[in-house]
């Protein structure tokens, strides 16, 4: 671990010695873990929600309107603006250059944050009912309109946010995920609903299960279901059958479970004056209690980003807890296959992994020490780059465009549709009802899966390179062309994609990840660079380092990116300063690195020949007291 990392752990390690000397008269107590709040931000009103983008979170502050964070030092948070909202904010999401806000009688709120100093609200839509929750897929919010149920709202143009549907509930609607194409709705004294969003314009119920609490927020993880209900605490439902929704497990809580946050083997539970509560998910029928972290005011809402858990907390504000630490890349667990690992994918524990000539892999990763290949289905070519949405994988398979798998049992992938594409495709991302292809001299396709048995081309975009890699953010479509560098996209309207943007780099252009301003880009050779993206038309690159070998995918978490560096294997920088990437730990993979998936604390790595790789990445306080239960004080 390098010095600058170094220096930060100490910093955090005599904060953690002044807490525990002063922590009683500040009103902060840590568990017997070590976790701690180790930032704080105040505000006039009630900090209802919070969301992350990059280096900011942007605060629902119920009748004081929208607060904006700077968490560039997450010690340290800076309130950099304020915007007054009609009603009261309730909940919030950030895509692209907006964030989405449930206003209560207010309705569904569109605030422009392009220049997050000065936000300004850009549209609104009314709502029959109070509008408590909010979540977006693609150009469509889904808001949790309490007696109302949930409006289904078009935000094509978001400065005119228009309704699209609803469904009237019998209980009280006051949060929604949105998981491929149904929403989960936390339905107060109704409990946990399933609605199929197919139909966009038609929202119908598929299923439900009443909860013994009031169903405050939802999860969804692969196909579990965690509900935060009340007093009765934390609930996971087996929602593999939409149609019927089971019970899988069930934990008590100290007080009043508000909202749930997911993030790879461990769930935090908001529990109101208890702080936040740690489980272990590794089985999601039987959640172990792994920390309880005491925090100042009541934890109403979080957001798990890298290694951080960002909590708002009432009248105290937010606060900012350190929830993990990266540690040297340690290798946990494989599996070798009979072809060439090339593109990889996770959804909850289930890894989708593009073999080559090996076809499709689906692996069970519920164990990463002991993985277990759960099902495969062949492809008529080879199988490249993964994505999973909802129940279905998507694969490229070279120069056969792509097929669509559905997933939802790992150990029988069903082909269900594929769609040539007029030269090589390279990968496909998924953003509410549309694909977004890369192949290669074609450039940029749009393909509408709203139905994904049925894919239909709706736009194309040509590149003056060869597509190779993108990522979507908000409205823009980020393409690593070969090349020709990075360009950007505009698919406002997705029929009619047009380039506004681009960036040369020096070297080949494979993959781009997204987080917050900056776009991190892999350029083979050349290594990694950072460009600042606030502005869509005009990147410019601000920070970079060199890699051994040949930078090929890129996954940004939090404060830290992730590098498939071919043969020089895994390599983590931290970029909390996005102007000086600083190399952290590196693991020399069997073979080569080839492409790379996260979640919680490992990373999953396609291995070429050797398969599949999963490796730690990063160390919880509480993981040993988890693994071993009932040794800890």
């Amino acid at each position: 671990m390098r010095d600058s990392r170094l220096v930060g752990l100490l910093s955090l390690a005599l904060l953690a010695g002044f807490l525990c000397t002063f922590g009683a008269a500040a009103g902060v107590s840590l568990s017997s873990t070590g976790a701690a709040v180790i930032g704080a931000s105040d505000a006039p009103g009630d900090a209802w929600d919070v969301a992350v983008s990059g280096n900011r979170a942007y605060v629902a502050n119920g009748g004081f309107g929208l607060q904006v964070v700077d968490i560039i030092s997450p010690m340290d948070p800076l309130s950099v603006a304020g915007l007054e909202t009609p009603g009261a904010l309730r909940s919030i999401v950030v895509s692209g250059n907006h964030a989405y806000a449930a206003a209560e009688d207010a309705g569904l709120l569109v605030i422009d944050i392009s220049d997050p100093a000065s936000p300004a609200v850009a549209g609104t839509l009314d709502t029959p009912g109070s509008a408590l929750g909010v979540a977006v897929s693609g150009d469509r919010v889904f808001v949790a309109d309490g007696d109302a149920g949930l409006r289904v709202i078009d935000i094509t143009d978001p400065r005119s946010p228009a309704l699209l549907g609803s469904l009237d509930t019998s209980g009280h609607a006051r949060a929604v995920a949105v998981w491929g194409d149904r929403a989960y709705l936390a339905d107060g004294p109704a409990g946990l609903l399933v609605i199929d969003i197919s139909d966009p314009a038609s929202p119908t119920l598929a299923g439900g299960h009443d909860t013994p609490g009031e169903a405050a927020d939802v999860a969804v993880a692969g196909r579990h279901a965690f509900v935060a209900d009340g007093a009765s605490g934390l609930q996971v439902f087996d929602v593999g059958d939409p149609t019927n929704p089971t019970l899988a497990g069930a934990h008590d809580t100290p007080v009043d479970a508000a909202a749930v946050a997911v993030d790879g083997d461990w769930i935090y539970v908001a529990d109101g004056s208890s702080g936040l509560q740690v489980f272990d998910i590794r089985d999601p029928a039987d959640p172990v209690p792994a920390a309880s972290i005491e925090a100042p005011g009541e934890a109403r809402a979080l957001v798990i980003a890298g290694e951080h858990a960002f909590v708002a907390a009432g009248d105290a504000g937010l606060h900012v807890i350190d929830v993990a630490d990266p540690v040297t890349p340690l290798p946990v667990g494989g599996f070798d296959t009979d072809g060439y690992g090339y593109g990889v994918a996770i959804s909850g524990n289930v890894v989708c992994l593009g073999d080559w000539n090996g076809g499709l892999k689906v692996f069970d990763v519920s164990d990463p020490t002991d993985i277990v290949l759960a099902g495969s289905h062949e492809t008529p070519v080879v199988a490249r780059r993964v994505t999973i949405d909802g129940d279905y994988a998507y694969v490229g398979i070279y120069s056969r465009g792509f097929q669509v798998f559905d997933v939802s049992d790992p150990s029988r992938p069903e082909l269900v549709s594929e769609l040539d594409t007029p030269d090589v495709c390279w990968q496909v991302v998924v953003d509410g009802d549309y694909a977004y292809v890369t192949d290669e001299k074609t450039g940029l396709l749009v393909v509408d899966v709203s139905d994904p048995t049925n894919p239909v081309p709706a736009g194309m975009c040509d590149t003056p390179g060869h597509a190779w890699g993108v990522a979507i953010d908000g409205d823009h479509a980020y393409v690593a062309d070969r090349g020709s560098g990075l360009q950007v996209i505009d698919i406002s309207d997705p029929r009619w994609p047009v380039i506004v943007g681009a960036y040369d780099t020096p070297g080949i252009c494979w993959h781009v990840a997204i987080s917050g301003d900056h776009a991190f880009v892999v350029d083979g050779v050349s290594g990694l660079h950072v460009l600042d993206i606030s502005d869509p038309t005009s990147p410019t690159l601000v920070g970079g380092h060199d890699t051994e070998r040949q930078a090929s995918r890129v996954v940004v978490s939090g404060d830290f990116a992730y590098v498939a560096d071919y043969h020089a294997g895994l390599l983590v920088f931290d970029v909390s300063d996005p102007s000086t990437p600083v190399l952290i730990g590196d693991y020399d993979v069997p073979d080569e690195a080839r492409c790379l998936a996260l979640a919680g604390d490992h990373a999953f790595v396609g291995g070429g020949r050797r398969g599949l790789h999963v490796i730690r990445v990063l160390e919880h306080p509480w993981s040993t007291v988890a693994e071993a239960p009932g040794t800890g004080e």
